[in-house]
């Protein structure tokens, strides 16, 4: 059994499951293998990864409850010509958004203040995720109104993708997880770029 923040622990005989939104940890091929009938909730499973314990992987059921909980997020974050807009469910609807996804803890701050400070309705996926960064300590209440952050990240995959896209959706967002939480990995990224011809 592993043992840690999120893991199922032994206590006088009796397995005691971890409680509904406490990240699971286990690493990337654990979590791609990890038994849809174990999930704790129809929609989704959360984990936390074992090479980096402060990125959060959601794997969501399907792309529409994907979409539920960061499609918003996507735009507010980094769609070209959406960025910085807090975009209505309408506005959304023909929209096409990612099938994989990641962001920093400091986006996550952002998004969630701007919803605060200008009283925009957020879907109640959208809150339940606020709240799991909360509760992580991810972002946090500041006393001006807003979200701050701590270091952290959240990852995310869906079941409707196939296989290999899994394997290869994983690797790709774990790497901007690493990125986004790992001071040592951003200079040596950094270190590797500018040694490169220029073209």
């Amino acid at each position: 059994t592993l043992q840690g923040p999120g893991t199922s622990i032994e206590t006088f005989g009796i397995r005691q499951a971890p409680a509904m939104h406490e990240p699971i940890l286990m690493d990337f091929a654990s979590i791609l293998r990890y038994p849809r009938e174990k999930w704790r909730k129809r929609e989704y499973e959360l984990f936390r990864w074992t090479v980096e314990p402060q990125v959060l992987v959601f794997d969501f059921i399907d792309y529409d409850t994907q979409a539920a909980f960061l499609k918003r997020l996507a735009f507010f974050v980094e769609k070209d010509g959406y960025q910085g807009r807090l975009l209505t469910n309408p506005e959304l609807r023909e929209l096409h958004g990612w099938n994989a996804h990641d962001y920093r803890a400091e986006d996550l701050a952002r998004f969630f203040s701007s919803a605060l400070e200008t009283g925009f309705t957020l879907n109640p996926e959208e809150l339940e995720l606020r709240d799991i960064l909360l509760a992580e300590g991810i972002i946090f209440r500041n006393g001006e109104g807003g979200y701050g952050f701590h270091n952290g990240a959240v990852i995310s995959i869906s079941r409707e993708s196939m296989g290999y896209l899994r394997r290869l959706f994983l690797t790709h967002e774990g790497f901007h997880g690493l990125f986004f939480t790992d001071p040592g990995y951003r200079e040596h990224t950094a270190r590797l770029w500018d040694s490169f011809a220029p073209v």
